[in-house]
């Protein structure tokens, strides 16, 4: 009786071993790391969030290869990447995540959206326009389609698509889009949304590449009263706020008035982001320049150093 009772518990003990060695399945492991990997990326862990995305796309790659898990982790971990200012690292990411997306749920589904729209910022940012436009193209008309020409996120991706055209130097094309993008943002949104904010803000930035100053001025100085209400007058969007409207006074000259927008947006930028930060160095070229054109090289030297010492900190 009492070896019958040992082999049971034995057996029972076997059966404990066998479970607790036997591996995950690859569903659970996947949903754990990306799990964590958010959180992770919630608390600006960005090194420990990469890590843990790249674990869940080794485990979602045994899901199945167009299992919509895996566009998932790819998404995520592009976004990592693009966080971090690796645009090159992302790219291959994001273009895979939206093929598997479009197999798996259908080219028009809200996420193939928004995989195009952050793929065609990426292209954007990188200066290729020509991949940019069908991709930003087509993000407005799924919108259009899904919500109805009214909606916000209409307005969103049009003033997307008008700053292209606005890159690329078509202006003409540009400037109708903006002009729609703003009257449905305010139509939806209200005068005062961060969002129509932004439309002004894009709205003003063309005017000024136009060289049509009285009309830039008073969108730009709207946008930047929008967004000290909305967002706090210590906000980084303050300080492009600042800038741009620094940029506006710049090209008219009007050198002194320049002057103070950029060293308000320089104080903003480096205690919210830290005196290292990119966003510092694009302020300090642009201040920079300014100097420069107001016949203050020595200045404009010293802050264009600067500028160069935290870009090349910043390289890896």
């Amino acid at each position: 009786m009492r070896g019958g009772r040992r082999r049971l518990a034995a057996a029972v003990a076997l059966l404990v071993v066998a479970a607790c060695a036997a591996p995950r399945p690859p569903a659970a492991t996947w949903q754990a790391a990306q799990l964590a990997g958010e959180d992770a990326q919630r608390r600006g862990d960005l090194a420990r969030a990469a890590d843990e995305y790249r674990r869940a796309i080794d485990a979602a790659e045994h899901l199945g290869a167009q299992d919509v898990r895996l566009a998932q982790s790819l998404d995520a971990l592009g976004a990592v990447a693009l966080a971090e200012g690796r645009p090159a690292e992302a790219e291959p990411l994001l273009r895979r995540a939206l093929g598997i997306t479009q197999t798996a749920l259908g080219p028009e589904h809200p996420t193939v959206a928004r995989e195009l729209a952050v793929l065609g910022e990426l292209y954007k940012g990188a200066g290729r326009y020509a991949d940019a436009e069908p991709l930003l193209a087509r993000v407005v008309a799924i919108t259009e389609r899904r919500r109805g020409p009214e909606d916000p996120e209409v307005a969103r991706q049009l003033n997307n698509l008008g700053t292209l055209y606005y890159a690329e130097g078509r202006y003409e094309d540009a400037e109708p889009l903006l002009h729609r993008a703003l009257g449905i943002a305010e139509r939806k949104l209200g005068p005062d949304h961060p969002d129509t904010a932004q439309t002004l803000t894009s709205l003003g930035v063309l005017y000024v590449a136009q060289a049509r100053y009285a009309e830039a001025e008073p969108l730009l100085r709207q946008a930047l009263a929008i967004d000290e209400r909305a967002l706090g007058r210590e906000s980084p969007a303050v300080a492009a706020n600042l800038t741009n409207l620094a940029l506006l006074f710049g090209a008219q000259r009007r050198y002194a008035d320049a002057e103070l927008l950029y060293r308000r947006a320089l104080a903003i930028e480096e205690q919210a982001l830290g005196a290292d930060h990119p966003g510092v160095a694009l302020i300090l070229e642009n201040y920079s320049r300014m100097l420069r054109q107001a016949n203050r090289p020595a200045e404009a030297d010293r802050v264009a150093a600067r500028a160069r010492a935290i870009r090349a900190r910043a390289t890896p």
